[in-house]
């Protein structure tokens, strides 16, 4: 949820709040904060936001190589999905850092069917490096190697901080304060663009798969709202993360993509109007490390129409908005559009099923259509299940019934995706 000027403004997501649910029903509750009351929800602490499993299994991040990797390298799948115009510019959202290989593989491959090809998915520090230098690969191993199975993409959202490496002034680890060491959350990201990179320690514990390297990351997931950097956003802050991560991920590999968050506005905690991407632009040697600005355009209302325009802050339409500051300043890059859905709860802001189809389709319309010279990627929020709270909207923006039937809305994503 997003608060300005005494108003909801409704794009932060769920994000790991939904990790209990994912294990629990193979899809985590997903989406926005929708309307709710005037101020943001607090997360749930960080002991809240583990893995169910408490056991963590610690490694170096090489492991001992039992035989050479395939010197081959996948592109994008050439069965089983699109081969349209669009191939390649369609995915989604989802949640598979947290479930096994085989779950992981079935839905990337059901994904791929429909001609999507690209997954945005958490690799959260805490769960990856619990402690400083002790490494914890299962997770992110289990979808790199579904993803190299199925031959589709990951982006990778390295997120947040590792509580060891918090700045949490209270000494409790949240992991939406930004690290007290950039160059901490540097080390991690190196360490994961490495070993998922064309020459990559895992392709060497893993001979039985065609080398197929992580695609892009992100450095962090919003950090424009005050929900995920605490106390509030702060461009000169996350500059320095970026210019830092970037430098690392250019030296570990060169050939992974960097996004950054480059939603025009930020959201603090006391309503007070601010600028995100403007300033942002202002750190010395940004461009350097930006591939990509990723956007995540829900409108205001939530239930409102991806074509509403007005106001163009509070609107789908703003994408193009980004491509125009991003630009003027010189720093022109593809725009990812790395969340965009709507919710069927119940409840005030849920929309039905028909109207997210329709909605969905409208806006992939939109982004493969007029904006496709600019718009690279447009990750649909999201592939989970549906949860059994009829009336919680975050429990309901995902492509799948809680019963794991498709929604109508997932005819629209393959209807864009394999044209």
């Amino acid at each position: 949820m997003e608060q300005r000027s005494g108003t909801v403004r409704p794009r932060a997501r769920l994000g790991l709040l939904g990790a209990v649910a994912v294990l629990a029903v193979a899809g985590a509750a997903c989406g926005p904060f929708g309307s709710a009351p005037p101020a943001p929800p607090p997360p749930a602490p960080v002991s809240a936001q583990q893995p169910p499993s408490t056991t963590t299994t610690t490694a170096p991040p090489s492991t001992t190589t039992t035989a050479p990797p395939s010197t081959t390298t996948t592109g994008p799948p050439s069965t089983g999905g699109s081969s349209g115009s669009n191939a390649g510019r369609v995915g989604v959202d989802s949640s598979l850092f947290w479930v096994d290989e085989a779950t992981s593989t079935n839905a990337l491959r059901t994904l791929a069917q429909g001609g999507v090809t690209w997954n945005r998915t958490d690799f959260l520090w805490g769960s990856i490096e619990p402690s400083p230098g002790q490494w914890n690969w299962s997770r992110s191993d289990q979808l790199i190697a579904a993803s190299a199975t199925t031959n589709t993409n990951v982006l990778a959202e390295l997120d947040y901080s590792a509580p060891w490496a918090s700045s949490d002034p209270s000494g409790q680890g949240n992991q939406y304060y930004p690290p007290r060491n950039p160059s901490d959350y540097a080390a991690f990201a190196s360490a994961v663009v490495r070993r998922y990179g064309p020459n990559g320690s895992f392709w060497s514990s893993r001979p039985d798969l065609t080398v197929h390297p992580l695609a892009a990351v992100e450095i962090w997931n919003e950090p424009w709202g005050d929900w995920f950097w605490k106390p509030n956003p702060d461009p000169a802050a996350y500059g320095q993360l970026v210019t830092a991560a970037g430098a690392a991920i250019r030296s570990a590999n060169p050939t992974v993509k960097i996004v950054v968050p480059g939603d025009p506005d930020a959201t603090r905690s006391d309503g007070a109007p601010q600028a995100w991407l403007q300033p942002l632009l202002s750190t010395p040697n940004l461009g350097a490390y930006v591939d990509a600005w990723s956007v995540h355009p829900y409108p205001d209302p939530i239930s409102n129409s991806p074509q509403v325009a007005s106001p163009l802050e509070y609107s789908y339409q703003r994408v193009s908005e980004t491509q125009s500051i991003a630009s003027g300043a010189g720093v022109s890059r593809p725009v990812w559009i790395t969340e965009i859905g709507w919710t069927t709860a119940s409840t005030s802001g849920g929309v039905s099923l028909a109207t997210q189809q329709q909605y969905l389709s409208q806006a992939l319309s939109t982004a493969l259509g007029p904006w496709r010279n600019y718009v690279e990627h447009t990750f649909v929020y999201c592939w989970d299940q549906d949860g059994t709270n009829p009336s919680d909207p975050q429990q309901h923006y995902g492509l799948r019934n809680s019963d794991g039937t498709m929604k109508p809305a997932w005819s629209a994503v393959t209807a864009a995706a394999s044209s």
